[in-house]
């Protein structure tokens, strides 16, 4: 949805200052031994959430969600028509899931583990949006990692291409079949320069 320049670059302030807050309160009242099974739960959380879990959940969100699902397809598809318009999910709507995830884990496992593993699905979104609005907005270095994903999302943006759904990484479409070839270094895309 068309969003307001602060409410779009709201996120970028805001899940940083979540995830200060989430360490601060997952392990104030802990002992030393609780403040180590944080950051273990933070590893584990980083590395199964934000490489594996993450990356594949963002995937099929873009593909059976904001290409299938017909309001949401409806709202991504201003995105596909004007890419570098401030279009995205808001605040209100990206939170209250990892509000009652947090809730959910930590009734099962305290607030120590549930703030650990919270913490790798907030840097996997966080990973998400900046990769994202780079793809959109800046000019990337040939040979990165960040230009080869501002190409593959590039692609993904030319009209009635339909694949390289994976933002982070191009990973699931490379193995659910979806992944598009480059078109030649003449292939035009629809990002801003």
């Amino acid at each position: 949805m068309h969003l307001g320049r602060v409410t779009y670059y709201v996120d970028f302030w805001a899940y940083p200052a979540l995830a200060a807050l989430l360490a601060w309160w997952s392990f104030y009242p802990e002992a030393m031994a609780g403040r180590l099974a944080w950051l273990a739960a933070c590893a584990f959380g980083l590395l199964l959430w934000t490489l594996l879990l993450w990356t594949l959940l963002e995937y099929l969100m873009h593909r059976a969600v904001f290409h299938h699902a017909p309001w949401f397809a409806a709202q991504h598809r201003t995105h596909h028509d004007a890419p570098a318009a401030s279009i995205g999910t808001p605040l209100w709507y990206s939170m209250p899931p990892l509000v009652l995830m947090f809730a959910a884990l930590a009734a099962l496992l305290g607030p120590a583990l549930a703030g650990g593993l919270c913490m790798g699905v907030l840097a996997g979104y966080y990973w998400y949006i900046s990769v994202h609005h780079i793809a959109h907005r800046w000019r990337t270095r040939p040979g990165t990692y960040l230009h080869a994903a501002r190409l593959r999302h590039g692609r993904h943006h030319v009209p009635d291409a339909y694949g390289d759904f994976g933002v982070s990484t191009g990973l699931w479409d490379h193995i659910f079949g979806t992944a598009l070839m480059p078109r030649g270094t003449g292939a035009k895309l629809t990002i801003r320069a």
